[in-house]
């Protein structure tokens, strides 16, 4: 049985983890929301209409790329990073990474005979501890203290 100080103490070793996994839910939910508002906003048959259904899809990462980058710096990783240029674009390139990957993975797992929903939630989970590492050990890496000692002769 999971007693209160048993789940602090695993929050606390995995704090960071879990921030990510939920701006990562966030996420998902900025995405789906994103791509059903244009779509029943535009009145738009996605299956007859697919390059402007292909747009809303990609305004639809945009929209959640941007979102978790904004929730991680802040929340998950608290990054002090003053070159957001810089550190919003290693994100957007693991973000596509992460993308490129599910594509990869969903593709294998589901020639495998695996159903899709149960591919999509494999994949899902990989993806989620691969874009974690990178973003952690990359995106969003903490400077290294100066080393401030003046050696002497």
């Amino acid at each position: 049985m999971i007693t209160v100080t048993s789940f602090q103490t695993l929050w606390k070793k995995y704090e960071t983890f879990g921030r990510y996994a939920i701006v990562g839910g966030l996420g998902t939910a900025v995405d789906m929301g994103v791509l059903f508002a244009l779509t029943e906003l535009s009145g738009i048959d996605p299956q007859v209409n697919s390059g402007l259904f292909a747009l809303f899809v990609t305004a639809a990462f945009i929209a959640a790329v941007g979102n978790n980058y904004i929730l991680n710096r802040i929340w998950t990783f608290k990054s002090q990073d003053s070159n957001l240029s810089a550190q919003f674009f290693r994100f957007l390139i693991v973000s596509l990474g992460g993308f490129l990957l599910t594509q990869i993975l969903m593709w294998l797992i589901v020639k495998l005979g695996v159903w899709y929903i149960l591919a999509k939630a494999s994949t899902s989970m990989a993806v989620l501890i691969w874009n974690f590492g990178l973003n952690r050990m990359w995106t969003f890496r903490q400077a290294s203290p100066v080393n401030s000692t003046v050696l002497s002769a």
